[in-house]
């Protein structure tokens, strides 16, 4: 946990003025951030106060994703990787590590690292993904769809304002809509309203 924080520090200092690192070294970092994510599965912290290794994991990935250096095609990967994550569990998922991965999507769209275009596409192939998979008697594929849903709550509030995502939150905001009637069965009126 504490060299993902290093890593992080480390990858942050890089993407300033003055690079740090050689090409290969840049390279080895942005490898070890998205494997992270994919292996990590320890839901304990340092102290009572402090993240997860897994909500580290993608503190760890947003610092790489962040970078001005970062292939912008492995960028459109995160969709696979929330997937992946996701699917490394068969329990109920932290809040934090919720918060983290919600977090990624709306850094990449508040610095406009991903296009709005790209940003709804990736949610949507999640979001599809794991309703097609949710079966309510498999605990593990209702644990993982939760945890989706909590990130897109976390985004509609977060996106809320962002004229340039419009379409992002018209989408986020339907989706939940009929999770909350369909899914939990009772109505659910968005604070959210989408503007069009």
């Amino acid at each position: 946990m504490a060299a993902a924080l290093i890593a992080e520090l480390l990858l942050g200092l890089d993407s300033g003025t003055q690079a740090i690192m050689t090409a290969p070294q840049r390279s080895q970092f942005f490898t070890w951030s998205e494997t992270y994510v994919l292996k990590e599965k320890n839901q304990t912290a340092l102290t009572e106060t402090s993240e997860s290794a897994r909500t580290l994991a993608w503190g760890l990935l947003m610092s790489a994703y962040l970078h001005p250096l970062y292939p912008q095609d492995k960028l459109n990967q995160l969709s696979n990787e929330v997937l992946a994550f996701l699917h490394n569990f068969d329990t109920v998922f932290m809040d934090g590590e919720t918060a983290a991965i919600a977090r990624v999507f709306y850094v990449l769209a508040a610095r406009k690292r991903m296009s709005a275009g790209d940003l709804l596409s990736q949610i949507k192939k999640v979001t599809e993904k794991l309703n097609g998979e949710r079966d309510e008697q498999k605990a593990p594929t209702v644990f993982r769809s939760d945890a989706w849903y909590r990130v897109l709550s976390i985004l509609a509030y977060t996106l809320q304002d962002a004229d340039h995502y419009r379409q992002v939150r018209k989408y986020i905001n339907a989706v939940l809509t009929d999770y909350y009637q369909k899914d939990l069965a009772f109505a659910f009126k968005t604070d959210f309203p989408v503007q069009k």
